[in-house]
């Protein structure tokens, strides 16, 4: 087994053809998001979207039961 993000016990696969994830290591982060038609600021709670072939420093293996 690969040490990629898609072995990772924190990786959370959103879509198996196009082969990206998130990371939920740590709590999701606050992002502004532009809304052109309204007047207030609008704030998204995100986790880092990222490829299934990537790879970090804080690789842990995912539970093979």
């Amino acid at each position: 087994m690969s040490l990629r993000c898609d072995s990772c016990k924190f990786y959370h696969e959103l879509d198996k053809k196009e082969e990206f994830g998130q990371c939920r290591k740590y709590a999701p982060k606050a992002h502004p998001v532009s809304q052109d038609e309204l007047e207030e600021n609008l704030i998204a709670v995100i986790w880092p979207v990222i490829g299934a072939d990537e790879w970090c420093g804080e690789f842990q293996r995912k539970f093979q039961g």
